[in-house]
């Protein structure tokens, strides 16, 4: 086994055993993301068929559990179909940044509840927003203030 496999490994590992909180279902996604080492993703990214694309370099220079808060990112991502659910909305690539940083604020409420951080992501807080919205909701608020109309 790679190096980059024992820790993607020791990162799923760490989620689901110490920081997936009380969510047993996290285990079952998690595992069910076949990784990918890619040089052509700068961190870790995934797509919709639930392929996790990890550059090598980040991976073997990351500690265990920002690797496994990544994987976190990722499978809350894919668990609530934020690309499928941006498709419904019409979103194209004017609007990709504020559907995105929308997206993140879900998922950032989501790993601070579960004592993970956020892994540098958007939060609400950090965007003068509500919590406790939907994706959708976020996402209508942040592309009308970026379209300068509020």
């Amino acid at each position: 086994m790679s190096d980059v496999a024992s820790r993607v490994s020791a990162a799923k590992l760490w989620l689901t055993a110490v920081g997936g909180g009380d969510a047993p279902y996290l285990s079952a996604a998690v595992y069910a993301m076949p990784t990918v080492v890619s040089e052509q993703v700068e961190t870790i990214s995934a797509d919709d068929s639930w392929r996790v694309y990890v550059n090598p370099q980040w991976a073997l220079n990351v500690d265990v559990p920002v690797l496994g808060a990544h994987f976190a990112h990722l499978v809350w991502h894919l668990l609530r179909d934020h690309a499928g659910r941006a498709r419904s909305m019409g979103v194209g690539r004017r609007e990709s940044t504020a559907w995105a940083n929308a997206a993140d604020c879900t998922v950032a409420e989501t790993l601070v509840a579960a004592g993970h951080g956020a892994v540098d992501l958007p939060s609400p807080t950090t965007l003068h927003l509500p919590e406790g919205l939907s994706v959708e909701e976020y996402f209508t608020v942040i592309n009308r203030l970026s379209a300068g109309g509020g």
